[in-house]
């Protein structure tokens, strides 16, 4: 059984019960930064999901837009952006900053048919940073595929690459 001591007076804190201290610390402050990124990652989520859910049918695209890809893909990224930056931070296993201000788009405006006889669309950007073991941040690529035609789940992949 192992005895554990706990003390609150820094009088009574012997060196070896110092490094254990600094430990908890430092795995107190990770928990804390893992919750911070789960909230995060939840309130882009429900955003997103109000955001789509806000969509009436003033906001269809009609099927000769669709039929031509720079209408469906314009009339489309704003929605793009915002399912993908979601998906991103999601699929995010370390720390993500997005390199871009706010007036920046996510998205850049390289598009192209992912299958063009189903109507999905290819979006791509790299304004994401991710935290590699070393502590440092190396820019991402990613590619968002949507289906513009599908209101319930227009978002059908994400690819990420560390550059």
């Amino acid at each position: 059984m192992i005895a554990m001591f706990v003390c609150f007076n820094p009088e009574c804190i012997d060196p070896g019960a110092e490094s254990e201290a600094k430990y908890a610390a430092r795995v107190l402050t990770s928990y804390t930064d893992q919750i911070r990124g789960t909230m995060k990652r939840l309130f882009i989520l429900i955003l997103a999901s109000i955001a789509l859910a806000g969509c009436s049918n003033d906001d269809e695209i009609d099927a000769s837009c669709l039929a031509n890809l720079q209408c469906g893909a314009d009339a489309f990224r704003e929605k793009a952006e915002i399912l993908c930056k979601a998906r991103i931070e999601d699929m995010a296993k370390s720390d993500l900053r997005w390199n871009h201000s706010r007036d920046m788009e996510l998205l850049s405006r390289h598009y192209e048919w992912k299958d063009k006889a189903r109507g999905i669309i290819a979006y791509f950007g790299q304004k994401a940073l991710i935290q590699t073991p070393s502590g440092k941040y190396a820019a991402e690529k990613y590619e968002c595929d949507i289906d513009p035609k599908n209101k319930k789940a227009p978002l059908v992949d994400v690819k990420v690459s560390i550059q």
